[in-house]
């Protein structure tokens, strides 16, 4: 609490009641900015609890300067995505106002629902109180959560006792963890970390359990197979994991797991999720940092009338929307400076769709044009400089709708398959697997955007005028719910995001735009889905039309729409003897399996002569 940082109003110096003025930099000058978040401002006594990004050593001081005293700033100058590196998935500052707040201070947007915990005094600002009554915050369960391989889980937490369990952070399929499950033991509080894949899990144990009724850091580190216990910032045990980690859908919990056998009870402030393995030094100095700021740093003297050079007020113009085949719009950008002239201007891309790239004609202008939009959601920065090099910047958001052009409907969507889930190298002619249930597709009778009953207008091209089509199948179309389940053929690879678009709500089409069989490259002789009906069906879905005779099994519930189930009692499918499967050369079978038991040899897939392969005989061992 710095007097000097109450408003003018209230004796102090700072110019704005939000607290706007108060800027971090990395010069005197105050034209380099750094990122920072402001988690609590108080303007009648100066109290300020912000986080701010920047390069330390312990070889040498950092130096980083506090502006404050602008009048002519209005709005927030700071970063607060920013202020978080990457690896950072979640940060939950749990802040105390009227009611608890968990809203994820990263770009992630893991924001929590609060289930039952309320406001109170935190380590820092405002916390979490948990009653130990199946009380706790769920983070949901976006993919930036299921963090299989490396993570650091992190939290201070004041426990009242160790009467039960008492959770932390999970991530579990009923009490089993998918991947992580962190909770101290009933007792005596020793932090315990599983890791686990949904069926099969390990732990490793802490040393020592925090103190109850007084506030603890609590980190648990995942490094491969290792994990490491820090309590305080200081190691507090270390072992090995005998089990992988794998995500799934279920939902991340502070405060308890998905069984709720583990029932935080106390106060939590300042939860963390990571998906690397912090190291031993960067916890430690974070401990440094947290428990004791005013040890941490000095602030020195005040300089200038304004705390220095007052940046520039700047205004990016009203959020805009376009809808194709408009592509274009103009910026308008306007800045002033309250103690100088403006030296320079700067249009910048920040977010949205980038294949194709957006065009700004003149980036050095204020007021500019941009072309080459498609369908999704923009945003550019306009940035200042005034004549002693503070900078200041404004956003602008660009929405472009998609109203159809060639031969596709009035709605489509961008997809984009992720290069990161693409393994090594590029894979040609690859059918991409798109499930889910959307509500823009079910029917226009049934709320949706859909004009065919039986979904014939959703169609998958490479361009946004629908002019080159792509190969796809149809699986499994649900006009009441909208569920697709399809299968696209493309080029995808590991080095850049492959963009394909879906359309959509053309009523006037009738028929299957798609093409069954050449959405499977000529590599395969056989692709059974095995789809779910009122009856089991064993069409093959490749130009070689090896359909199935169905001799005793019956249909199930399958891991991608239906499948077939075998009782184990002779039960088969027979896809006959065509040419296109006797393969002697070089040969893949692959099937998705849920067997019920090993009793009995289990076999996959078989072309013999009674008991010999003639060419090939895929089973399962019997007892493993």
């Amino acid at each position: 609490t710095y007097d000097f940082l109450r408003t003018t109003s209230n004796g102090g110096k700072v110019a704005n009641a939000n607290g706007y003025d108060i800027r971090f930099t990395a010069d005197a000058a105050g034209s380099s900015n750094l990122s920072w978040e402001v988690e609590r401002y108080v303007p009648t006594t100066g109290e300020l609890v912000a986080w701010v990004k920047t390069d330390i050593s312990s070889a040498a001081d950092k130096v980083i300067y506090l502006h404050y005293g602008n009048s002519g700033i209005s709005s927030f100058q700071g970063n607060i995505n920013g202020t978080w590196k990457s690896s950072y998935v979640a940060v939950q500052h749990l802040v105390n106002g009227t009611t608890l707040s968990a809203n994820d201070a990263t770009s992630n947007q893991n924001n929590g629902t609060i289930q039952g915990p309320t406001a109170t005094s935190g380590a820092f600002d405002g916390g979490a109180n948990f009653s130990g009554a199946n009380q706790y915050i769920n983070l949901g369960n976006k993919s930036s959560l299921g963090t299989a391989g490396d993570f650091t889980l992190q939290a201070w937490i004041n426990p009242s006792d160790y009467s039960t369990y008492q959770g932390i952070l999970a991530k579990t399929s009923g009490n089993i963890p998918k991947p992580y499950d962190f909770y101290l033991m009933q007792g005596s509080g020793i932090p315990q970390l599983y890791r686990g894949n949904g069926s099969v899990h390990s732990n490793v144990a802490g040393s020592s359990g925090p103190t109850a009724g007084v506030w603890s850091q609590l980190v648990v580190t995942v490094s491969g197979n290792t994990v490491s216990h820090y309590l305080n910032g200081n190691l507090n045990g270390t072992g090995t994991l005998y089990e992988p980690g794998a995500s799934g859908t279920d939902n991340v919990l502070i405060g308890s797991r998905a069984d709720f056998a583990t029932k935080f009870k106390g106060k939590m402030d300042e939860v963390r999720i990571s998906n690397a393995a912090l190291s031993a030094n960067w916890i430690k100095t974070e401990y440094n940092n947290q428990s004791a700021p005013s040890s941490f740093y000095t602030i020195g003297t005040e300089s200038g009338s304004a705390g220095g050079n007052q940046s520039p007020i700047v205004n990016a113009g009203a959020n805009q929307t376009i809808t194709l085949p408009t592509n274009t719009v103009t910026l308008n950008g306007s800045a002033n400076d309250p103690d100088g002239t403006i030296s320079e201007y700067s249009w910048t891309y920040v977010s949205g769709p980038t294949n194709p790239a957006a065009v700004i004609s003149t980036p050095g202008a204020a007021n500019t044009s941009v072309n080459n939009l498609v369908q999704g959601v923009y945003v550019f920065r306009f940035t200042a400089k005034d004549n002693i090099g503070a900078t200041a910047f404004s956003d602008v958001t660009i929405t472009v709708n998609g109203a159809g052009g060639g031969s596709g409907g009035p709605y489509y969507r961008m997809i984009t398959i992720n290069r990161s889930q693409v393994s090594n190298a590029v894979q040609s002619q690859f059918p991409v697997l798109i499930s889910g249930t959307y509500p823009y597709l079910r029917t226009t009778a049934n709320g949706g955007l859909v004009g065919n009953n039986s979904g014939y207008d959703i169609r998958f091209t490479t361009d946004v005028q629908a002019n080159n089509k792509l190969n796809w199948e149809v699986e499994k179309y649900n006009p009441a719910t909208g569920e697709l389940i399809a299968w696209v053929k493309v080029d995808v690879s590991p080095s850049a995001d492959q963009i394909i678009y879906m359309h959509y709500g053309t009523p006037t089409i009738t028929s299957f735009q798609g093409n069954v069989n050449g959405t499977w490259n000529n590599n395969y002789a056989a692709v059974h889905h095995l789809v779910n009906g009122t009856s089991l069906s064993a069409t093959d879905a490749t130009v070689n039309a090896n359909n199935g005779t169905i001799n005793g099994a019956v249909a199930g519930t399958g891991a991608i729409d239906g499948c077939a189930s075998f009782a184990g009692s002779g039960q088969y499918i027979n896809i006959g003897n065509g040419s296109s499967l006797g393969i002697t050369g070089s040969i893949t079978l692959e099937a998705w399996i849920n067997p019920t038991d090993y009793s009995n040899y289990n076999g996959i897939i078989g072309k013999t002569s009674g008991g010999l392969p003639k060419p090939y005989d895929f089973y399962l061992d019997q007892g493993t």
